[in-house]
């Protein structure tokens, strides 16, 4: 049964809408937690989303090229949206390091120099070092999870890309 249900998902029709859904699912999420509950998000968040919006696009080209017999550029595009994937779980290691002060960013926006205060009258940028929320249980900030998800979620791509199956129906 579970091997079944494996099968099913690494199908990359089924994969590719996986990852347009799972991609979209994220973005809102950061939307309501900037929006919804006032969570400010700092420059290296803001460059965190670009990566989600360019997989949920690629993800529902993975879907239409399975879906039309193309393997070759299904796998291709897979292979794209691992990388991106990585590539996202990369920077947010980064802002996870940033945050817990192992290095300080290199990032102009995101320390807070006070002679531009009059620039920064109506939004203020909001320092990477300042953690808007932590997990309660694992006291993982938002970065600590987009770490470790996007990884899985780029490991999960690339072997979707190598071992998934183009099943036409």
């Amino acid at each position: 049964m579970i091997i079944k249900i494996i099968r099913f998902f690494f199908q990359p029709h089924v994969f590719g809408l996986s990852i347009a859904l799972f991609c979209m699912a994220s973005l809102s999420a950061a939307l309501m937690a900037q929006y919804g509950y006032d969570l400010k998000p700092c420059i290296l968040c803001m460059y965190q989303r670009y990566p989600f919006a360019l997989n949920a696009v690629l993800g529902l080209i993975i879907y239409k090229l399975a879906k039309k017999n193309h393997p070759r550029g299904a796998s291709l595009m897979l292979v794209m949206a691992g990388i991106v994937f990585l590539a996202n779980s990369a920077l947010a290691f980064y802002h996870v390091g940033v945050e817990q002060l192992w290095w300080e960013s290199v990032l102009e926006a995101c320390t807070f120099d006070p002679s531009k205060l009059r620039d920064a009258m109506y939004e203020p940028p909001v320092p990477c070092n300042q953690i808007p929320w932590q997990d309660p249980i694992l006291g993982m900030s938002m970065a600590g999870w987009n770490v470790v998800v996007c990884g899985i979620a780029g490991i999960c791509t690339m072997i979707c890309a190598r071992y998934g199956k183009v099943i036409v129906t």
